[in-house]
């Protein structure tokens, strides 16, 4: 089973929005390095997610000392996103506070084995971080998403098949649009 999140920059215009296809067992931690790299942002930054009153932190400083916050390392996505239209906040860079809404659109069964996370869908150029350059420029929504979907390889292949017992997966052109049709 995966969970397709759509991810929105709030207050900035143009609109910058992904969806994305992640595991239903991804971490916190995960989401927020599949996020960094499919925004193109430096993790340079401190960030948390929230739902609810409950803050899921990573182990830096003193946030995981806040009451009522949650190890990014350890809490589930579907822990906190468990039906369609549930939604979180993710916040990137404490001082600029660039949020991030998240909703779980839909779980789903894939119909072949896939490298996860991949993008389905993207809108908008990387939010202009302080102090860094444009990492990519796209006129063409369909690029943005090959563009992430290759970083998201990237990471795939170097972190995530760095685990003990992880496979390479590697779909055929018929398998994605078969998938992106299912998600149609």
């Amino acid at each position: 089973m995966v969970l397709q999140l759509n991810i929105q920059v709030k207050d900035v215009n143009p609109a910058k929005q992904r969806t994305l296809i992640v595991s239903e067992q991804s971490t916190f931690e995960e989401l927020h390095l599949f996020l960094q790299t499919a925004f193109a942002w430096s993790d340079e930054h401190l960030h948390f997610f929230s739902q609810k009153g409950t803050s899921i932190v990573p182990q830096a400083g003193d946030l995981l000392e806040q009451t009522g916050a949650v190890d990014e390392k350890t809490a589930i996505l579907t822990d906190f996103l468990k039906n369609p239209g549930d939604k979180l906040t993710y916040i990137y860079d404490l001082n600029l506070d660039w949020q991030h809404e998240i909703i779980l659109e839909q779980k789903v069964e894939l119909p072949m084995d896939l490298p996860l996370p991949f993008c389905l869908a993207a809108e908008g150029n990387q939010p202009l971080e302080k102090g860094f350059e444009n990492t990519y420029t796209f006129s063409d929504n369909e690029e943005l998403v090959e563009y992430i979907n290759h970083q998201l390889s990237v990471f795939y292949e170097d972190w995530l098949l760095g685990e003990e017992g992880a496979e390479e997966i590697e779909p055929d052109e018929s398998e994605w649009n078969q998938l992106f049709d299912a998600a149609d």
